[in-house]
């Protein structure tokens, strides 16, 4: 959008043909009137007084900008990209160029502009190398170029690596790139929409792939020695060592799993990602924190579609291009990693779509400006220079965490002897475990007999440093080009057999994720045994059932896993009375949904059964009835509350299930009187306002409160007041086991992991922190209107986002007619929670959140 002489001008996708619209905007774009009234825009706005944003260039200077690089003269290089999903009739240059970008008097404005290499495809990254080599990522290759002669015209090319694929989707290629201390490159390759790669260096070495997802791979600055680092990624299109030799990428997000990731990268690290189990990343065998057995977790989350990541000014600065935004990342050591906490730095509106930077000699930080949310070139793009306002910024070190102890520990691992490896395989921190899997992998240590492993980590970190092992030799070659083993290790099957079986059900979930990775459909019976044990971890319940489902479909076309599949054969499961007893309780316990029609007759049925025996599964029955607030099971609630002859927990359950409808609430006051003190209570507490003391600690107060509530509670007292309670309503926004509302945070252990007093905090200060997953924003429109609420996912195969409000409605909106969204100060979880409830209803509610 924009003003002309007072004039609003809109341009919307679809509103002209396709032909004439090119032609239209073509003209007005190149036209000198246009470019000075986009010259004179609004910059976005900067949130912090230490920093200051000037425009460097015109609309038209340097269209459609990607990555930026100085050159060993301190100039600016910036890919001009023309070809990246291309419109019909474009009139620019046929391929993509690399500009030469220069201000030639000193007033802080490019002047001059010269074309330094031309004639490449969806050119994704660029990065200065030693001397003078320029290195150049494209969809599908990286080689690296120089200007021998001094005309500033690039006469030198050298290839490095090749990307052979059907792929062919602009930016989920080969993109991000990174230079260690010692001068090896990192490159990151994305998803590539799950199709078979080969990726080739120039002295032969490659990577064979297919499904995985994205990977960070490593070779010399001449493209020899090619190995991969780390895989689980949808898209580590940015990548960046810190002054301190950290690793970092940033990676975009599937469609409904924000948000996108701040990753610190490490070697031999699976960071969770398949994308050949769909593009939603909710599938059982997918995810996205560290959540799965064998994988790690995330420094952050990042705004949406975060395009690089850059040190400066003692933080890491993170552009990202779908929430028009620049960010700054403090890494803090935690543990032998580190995680990192985040500021918004600079908030653009709908128009400041920034994609790299680069630190210029001056200390400025170069930004690259796509200008428009259209993914199709169109001929704009601005370039921004941000610069500390008074001094120069933090170079180097300065001012940057350096490693800590517990990060210095996973380095030492590499030159330590074989059985201090061993030895680490042991430790809690999942760093340390994945150092010490380097390590054995990296000098070919030998693995002790599995019989002979007697600690269930040990077992684990031997299998992820056997599966590293196996794909190197599967799918890595040679220089010479030939592997290194045979494709299919005789001993592989019964080892993982072995690991199905295993007691530690962390070894168990790994094998299920590589047997299902592989498709190695002979240990198929293993996995159904783990469904007909009563011994099976109920967490192994979903994975086993996703492999199972994975290993029965066509290879050739498989079907995405979806949660409407994951309920339906859990539904079986917890129906079929031959399972043993614990596996159906655990497909009850993962059941999110109350079914309609003849297995909701089945649910009714077991909820109410009398047999003392099935009073684990009857109870987690009514469980699911009582959390679904909409679904239209009352009467049965009605008669389990009512029925004397019933357990008086299960009761109780029904009680709250009952206390959330509404239409219900007739049927708990006369249990207000129940002969059964629990069932009594339970009514009694829901119907009525507790009455909290008047000598309370402020809320800000954590310590006082932490010590006033102390340990203990009743969990099951404190599911009927998070489900079932009107003063609480924590059910309306938050989920338990999967149950619940999606607008906040899963909260199932979450005080076992963070603490009482961290999550007590979290109550009495909802906006003390906010996650950036729940991060809300005041959203305005093109027609005016405004929303306040969390984005929570963007599908830009239709062009949408997804928010959800405080009241969990879910409101989505085309792109195209987003303006403008600014972060919200405070959290959508409304302040003085604890004025409505009593000091046992606080202290049942952080029990519950122990379990």
């Amino acid at each position: 959008m924009a003003r002309l002489h007072g004039l609003q001008i809109r341009l919307r996708p679809g509103t002209v043909p396709k032909t004439s619209a090119v032609a239209v905007i073509t003209g007005i774009l190149l036209s000198t009137t246009f470019a000075a009234v986009l010259a004179t825009a609004d910059p976005p706005d900067v949130l912090d007084a230490r920093y200051v944003i000037e425009p460097v260039t015109n609309a038209t200077d340097v269209v459609t900008p990607v990555g930026c690089t100085h050159d060993h003269r301190g100039r600016l290089l910036v890919i001009e990209s023309h070809t990246h999903q291309r419109p019909e009739g474009y009139a620019g240059p046929p391929h993509d160029r690399i500009r030469l970008v220069e201000d030639t008097d000193g007033d802080g404005r490019a002047d001059r502009f010269r074309t330094f290499h031309e004639g490449t495809r969806f050119t994704m990254g660029i990065r200065r190398g030693s001397g003078d080599w320029i290195y150049v990522a494209t969809r599908a290759e990286v080689f690296r170029i120089r200007d021998s002669d001094g005309d500033d015209v690039a006469d030198e090319r050298e290839p490095l690596l090749r990307l052979d694929t059907a792929g062919d989707y602009p930016h989920n290629g080969l993109g991000g790139l990174a230079f260690a201390a010692d001068g090896t490159l990192r490159v990151g390759l994305g998803e590539n929409l799950g199709a078979a790669y080969t990726l080739a260096a120039a002295d032969g070495s490659s990577w064979a792939g297919e499904g995985e997802g994205g990977s960070v791979f490593r070779c010399s600055p001449t493209g020899t020695g090619l190995s991969r680092v780390a895989t689980g990624f949808w898209n580590p299109f940015g990548l960046a060592f810190d002054p301190a030799g950290r690793l970092f990428t940033v990676d975009n997000d599937p469609d409904a799993r924000p948000p996108c990731r701040l990753i610190d990268v490490v070697a031999t690290g699976d960071y969770g990602y398949r994308f050949r189990y769909g593009r939603s990343g909710r599938h059982p065998l997918q995810c996205w924190d560290g959540e799965l057995s064998g994988t790690l977790p995330m420094a952050a989350g990042t705004g949406e579609a975060p395009c690089n990541v850059v040190p400066f000014d003692g933080g890491l600065w993170v552009t990202s291009w779908g929430h028009n935004r620049l960010e700054v990342f403090t890494p803090v050591p935690h543990g032998a990693s580190c995680r990192a906490t985040s500021r918004i730095v600079v908030q653009g509106d709908h128009e400041f779509r920034p994609v790299d930077a680069a630190q210029a000699p001056d200390g400025s930080l170069l930004i690259t400006d796509w200008v428009d949310r259209s993914y199709p070139v169109h001929g704009r793009g601005r370039l921004w220079r941000l610069r500390v306002a008074h001094g120069p910024p933090r170079t180097g070190a300065a001012g940057w965490p350096p490693l800590s102890a517990g990060e210095q520990r996973p380095r030492q691992l590499a030159g330590a002897a074989p059985a201090d490896r061993l030895a680490a395989l042991r430790d809690d921190d999942p760093f340390i475990r994945q150092a010490a899997v380097a390590g054995i992998v990296a000098a070919h240590d030998p693995l002790p007999p599995w019989e002979r492993i007697d600690d269930g980590r040990e077992r684990l970190g031997a299998l992820m440093a056997r599966r590293w092992r196996d794909d190197v030799d599967r799918y890595g070659r040679l220089p010479e080009g030939r592997r290194t083993e045979s494709t299919a290790p005789a001993d592989r099957e019964p080892l993982l057999a072995a690991a199905l079986a295993d007691t530690d059900e962390r070894v168990a979930s790994f094998a299920i994720r590589w047997i299902a990775d592989e498709r190695i459909t002979g240990l198929r019976p293993g996995l159904e045994r783990l469904l007909a044990t009563d011994t099976t971890a109920p967490q192994l319940v979903p994975a086993a059932l996703a492999a199972l489902d994975w290993l029965e479909q066509d290879s050739t076309d498989p079907k995405r896993y979806d949660r409407a599949t994951l309920q339906r054969r859990l539904r079986a499961l917890w129906q079929d009375t031959t399972r043993p007893p614990r596996v159906r309780l655990a497909a009850l316990q993962m059941t999110s949904e109350v079914p309609t029609g003849e297995p909701l007759t089945a649910i009714a049925a077991i909820a109410a059964a009398s047999d003392a025996a099935d009073e684990p599964l009857a109870r987690e029955a009514v469980r699911l009835l009582a959390a679904q607030p909409t679904a239209d099971v009352s009467p049965v609630l009605t008669r389990i509350a009512a029925d004397p002859a019933l357990p008086a927990a299960r009761r109780a359950d029904a009680v709250a299930g009952l206390a959330r409808r509404p239409d219900a609430m007739a049927a708990v006051a006369p249990l207000a009187a129940d002969a059964d003190a629990l069932v009594a209570a339970t009514a009694r507490g829901l119907l009525a306002a507790a009455t909290a003391p008047g000598d309370r600690p402020a809320a800000h107060d954590t310590a006082a409160w932490t010590a006033r509530l102390g340990a203990g509670g009743d969990a099951d007292a404190g599911w009927r007041l998070f489900f079932g309670g009107r003063r609480a309503r924590c059910a309306e926004c938050h989920a338990v086991g999967g149950r619940g509302a999606a607008v906040g945070p899963e909260l199932a252990g979450i005080a076992r992991r963070m603490g009482r007093g961290r999550v007590l905090e979290s109550l009495l200060q909802p906006a003390r922190e906010v996650a950036p997953a729940f991060q809300p924003y005041a959203v305005t429109l093109a027609d005016g209107r405004s929303i306040n609420g969390i984005s929570v996912a963007t599908n830009d195969r239709d062009r949408s986002e997804r928010f959800l409000t405080a009241d969990g409605t879910e409101v989505t909106v085309p792109l195209a007619e987003i303006e403008h969204r600014v972060p919200l100060a405070t959290s959508i979880m409304p302040a003085g929670l604890e004025q409505g409830l009593s000091d046992d209803d606080l202290r049942n509610l952080l029990a519950l959140l122990e379990q």
